[in-house]
């Protein structure tokens, strides 16, 4: 099992910043830089809306980059999953779930990998009026001999994704709150 935690600093506190990160312009943003030719991730909106009194979004995520040769054995040329996202604004905390696509193996791979993990927005200790978002993620894999390959190769790509996440919703907090 890999895990791994990133902390991001923003000098605003976490209700604006949050208000911004869920607001259509920052979505529609994310969905531009997601078309472009060297952005490493597309996106594909799939669903967003209420489930059992709870907001689930659920995004298709595609890498746009070349994967390592022994994922493509399952995966085919390209690697995508879905995130789901269960939404909790009245913590400032996203949990998500992340399940890859397979085209061989099928249900039988995906349920060797566990890929989760949360987004927090907490008030950043001794500064007031600022906020930190808090990365966690989890990443287990039970495919024998390739497990602990498979698990570096995915935790490396969600810190890239997190880390361009972060800078992306930097330049726009920077632009939106100033």
């Amino acid at each position: 099992m890999q895990s791994f935690e990133l902390r991001h600093a923003y000098p605003w506190p976490r209700e604006a910043v949050w208000a911004a990160l869920d607001s259509p312009a920052y979505a529609a943003l994310r969905a531009r830089h997601s078309e472009r030719p060297d952005a490493k991730v597309r996106l594909e909106p799939i669903s967003d809306g209420i489930e059992g009194g709870v907001r689930v979004r659920r995004v298709r995520h595609t890498l746009h980059r070349d994967i390592p040769r022994m994922m493509r054995r399952f995966t085919g040329p390209t690697l995508s999953y879905v995130v789901v996202e269960t939404i909790h604004p009245e913590r400032f905390v996203v949990t998500w779930t992340a399940a890859p696509e397979v085209v061989r193996g099928g249900r039988a791979v995906e349920r060797r990998v566990d890929i989760r993990g949360s987004y927090a927005f907490e008030p950043t200790p001794g500064a007031a009026g600022s906020c930190e978002r808090i990365v966690k993620a989890q990443i287990s894999v039970t495919i024998p001999g390739l497990s602990g390959r498979i698990e570096q190769g995915i935790t490396s790509s969600l810190r890239q994704t997190h880390e361009g996440s972060a800078a992306l919703a930097r330049r726009f907090l920077d632009d939106t709150l100033g």
